[in-house]
Formats: structure tokens, C-alpha cells, sequence
């Protein structure tokens, strides 16, 4: 996940000052999440998401499954 992060920041040309700002955290604090040596809290998860203008899943890299079929039941 934190290799998303930093690969969707980068991308975006957003530095790591700017997203510490929107975090309302230090410079560092924010370095150590995309080092993964940070426990990441779902609030900060969601801003990060919301500032890299995209959805904590795609941060996760998480496909949802598929909707169930329910019409044979």
C-alpha cells in the first residue's frame, strides 16, 4: 500500500511537504508512512486518498469481488 502512495504521489508531482500540510503532520512523520515504519490510521488513509484524488481501495489495492448472482436463489 505505502508503495502506491508514493508511486501515485510522485506521479501527481505532489511532494512529501504538501502531504504532510494536508495531514496537518511533520515532513517526517509523513516520510515514515511511505517507508511503512508508521502505523497508518484509517482517517489519515482516507485523506491521503482524498489529496491523491483517488479511493482508498486503489491505495490498497484492493479489488472488491464481483456482485453475487442472486437471481438463482
Amino acid at each position: 500500500m505505502t508503495d502506491n502512495i508514493r508511486r501515485l504521489r510522485k506521479t501527481k508531482g505532489i511532494s512529501q511537504r504538501f502531504m504532510a500540510e494536508a495531514l496537518g503532520i511533520s515532513q517526517n512523520a509523513y516520510s515514515k508512512i511511505e517507508c511503512n515504519s508508521s502505523r497508518l490510521q484509517v482517517q489519515t488513509l482516507i485523506v491521503i486518498a482524498s489529496v491523491l484524488e483517488t479511493s482508498v481501495n486503489e491505495l490498497m489495492n484492493f479489488t472488491p469481488p464481483a456482485a453475487l448472482d442472486r437471481s438463482s436463489a
